[in-house]
């Protein structure tokens, strides 16, 4: 009996760790191409001699999101699933200071995506291809259906998880 309650809580505590080294990876690898990507920035601005270079303003915006949404986000997602494991795993666990502000956290990644959406609709984005179609609905029915599932999501794990943190805390305290 003990070595199946030992294996059962070996996987959360393995499953805890992978999701803590995913999350710190994302954060300081997101970290290293920012800066890379800032620096390779300024060197082109340097060595072409003007700081009012045209597309800094655009570069900037598209840097600080791409960080925000595909490192700090899931980097810190990561992060508060590895303490949501461990909160749920041990019987006298307190929450982390990720897990305790989740919810709001989530509420932040539906405004960045909403933000993203709008600089995006503004022209704020570095074109790769261009679509004669972009302003007309074949561009904006593919943006926008998923977009809103993205921010519908955050906003409802936001509202789960504020409202299951206390009702598992609440079960700890009776047992």
């Amino acid at each position: 009996m003990e070595s199946a309650i030992g294996r059962k809580r070996a996987l959360p505590a393995y499953y805890q760790l992978a999701a803590r080294v995913v999350g710190w990876a994302l954060l300081a690898g997101g970290m290293v191409w920012l800066l890379v990507f800032v620096f390779s920035i300024l060197a082109a601005v340097d060595a072409a001699g003007e700081m009012r270079w045209p597309g800094l303003s655009r570069n900037a915006v598209y840097a600080t999101l791409t960080f925000l949404l595909s490192f700090a986000a899931p980097g810190c997602f990561a992060l508060l699933i590895a303490q949501f494991i461990r909160y749920t795993s041990e019987t006298e666990g307190k929450t982390g200071w990720l897990l305790a502000h989740g919810a709001w956290f989530f509420y932040g990644c539906a405004l960045v995506l909403a933000t993203q959406a709008a600089l995006k609709l503004a022209g704020w984005e570095l074109p790769v291809v261009t679509d004669p179609d972009r302003a007309g609905l074949l561009y904006l029915g593919p943006s926008l259906v998923p977009l809103m599932a993205k921010v519908l999501i955050c906003i409802g794990l936001g509202h789960v998880l504020g409202r299951i943190l206390p009702v598992i805390g609440e079960s700890k305290t009776l047992v």
